[in-house]
């Protein structure tokens, strides 16, 4: 149940003041109250908190730290209480000995101060099974480990998995000849800007009919590259095969926007997801949400999808990796880019998700030209398109 139910209800601090009803009180009530009425601590029995109960305490109230029984905080816990308060990471030590890369991502991927984590995490430990999970689970927020990566561990099955998600920001490390033809036909269905890259001899010789016919379903235009045998193939079992797409009736959508609205309508306390989940559904909320509560994450979620709200936005919230997922999808906005925000990861997902529009944009700096450098295959066809 929310704990913002709670706080306000005076049955809580009736029942706290009263040494018959007081450890009626679960440990979870006892935390909601505190968080809100400190005073109350005199009373509580704490032994009534188990580790869900200490983090959602600690979260509001890291004061109470000190009579924490720290060994009721299991692993689940931690990451929640590390992602209002990252100063525990220094009592929170067992879990990093046994940390296995998902764990790692749920902790990077909700901590709000990431830095002070990354030296306590067994990085040598994760397998490339693991990097790519970790890398995955994160996304966007994966920039920071970067530089701990330890790349050679990732085949050419992580490579791919990892491409085709949508991680472009690590494409110019990508050894491309080390892609097999299903590493690269599964990287192509849902990253084709990246053809350009592609040993195509490999899918010739390794690619069965079945897998060429998935690949040119997901992306005809690519059939312009293949052998043509492939493509009067894969254009005589097209013809015979009957339109068995789902139609959409009505333009209906499932999106759950209705308890959106009503929790605005009836001024519930809403998060900035929720606001933007609602915003980009019925922009007319757009002037009942105070748009403060936007991180960069959100306001590129929301320009993504409406535009038209570029005037409301605060552009300084925007950091290297928010800028570089707006402009793959809205480049129009680059004349108000910050460019020195953009660091070698960001430059490598803005390029390799839109080589057609690289040479519009600035290149202000050496980690560019490094990213530049690594994806000029790719891009030089788009170069000289570009002056033609």
């Amino acid at each position: 149940m929310d704990k913002y139910v709670y706080w306000d209800n005076p049955r809580l601090a009736a029942m706290a003041e009263n040494p018959d009803l007081r450890d009626k009180l679960t440990g979870f009530e006892w935390a909601w109250l505190l968080s809100e009425r400190p005073e109350f601590a005199a009373y509580c029995n704490w032994d009534l908190l188990n580790g869900g109960a200490w983090v959602d305490l600690l979260c509001d109230c890291p004061e109470f730290s000190d009579i924490c029984p720290w060994d009721k905080v299991c692993k689940a816990d931690w990451w929640n209480l590390l992602e209002f308060q990252p100063q525990f990471v220094d009592i929170c030590d067992w879990p990093w000995e046994r940390a296995e890369g998902d764990y790692l991502a749920d902790v990077f991927r909700y901590c709000r101060n990431r830095d002070i984590l990354e030296e306590r995490c067994p990085w040598d430990r994760l397998t490339g099974n693991q990097w790519d999970w970790c890398l995955l689970r994160l996304g966007p927020y994966s920039l920071g480990i970067g530089d701990k990566c330890r790349w050679e561990k990732l085949d050419a099955g992580n490579w791919a998995g990892l491409l085709s998600a949508g991680c472009l920001q690590y494409a110019f490390l990508c050894p491309w000849d080390k892609l097999d033809g299903s590493a690269w036909a599964c990287l192509l269905e849902y990253q084709p800007q990246l053809a350009g890259l592609c040993d195509w001899r490999k899918l010739v010789e390794e690619l069965t009919a079945d897998e060429w016919k998935e690949l040119l379903d997901a992306q005809p235009q690519l059939a312009c590259r293949c052998p043509d045998e492939i493509v009067s193939a894969y254009a005589c079992a097209s013809a015979r095969k009957p339109d068995t797409t789902p139609s959409v009736e009505n333009g209906e959508s499932d999106s759950p926007v209705e308890y959106l609205i009503k929790k605005a309508n009836e001024g519930e306390r809403m998060t900035s997801w929720d606001w933007t989940e609602l915003i980009i559904a019925r922009p007319e909320f757009a002037d009942k949400c105070d748009w403060s509560l936007f991180d960069g994450y959100d306001l590129v979620s929301i320009l993504t999808a409406r535009p038209e709200f570029a005037g409301r936005c605060d552009w300084g919230e925007l950091y290297g990796d928010d800028w570089a997922r707006l402009l793959a999808i809205r480049p129009e906005f680059a004349n108000r880019c910050d460019w020195g925000k953009l660091r070698k990861w960001e430059w490598s997902y803005l390029v390799f998700s839109r080589p057609d529009m690289v040479f519009s944009f600035h290149l202000p700096n050496d980690e560019a030209c490094e990213v530049i450098k690594a994806a000029w295959p790719l891009l030089a066809e788009y170069r000289h398109s570009s002056h033609a």
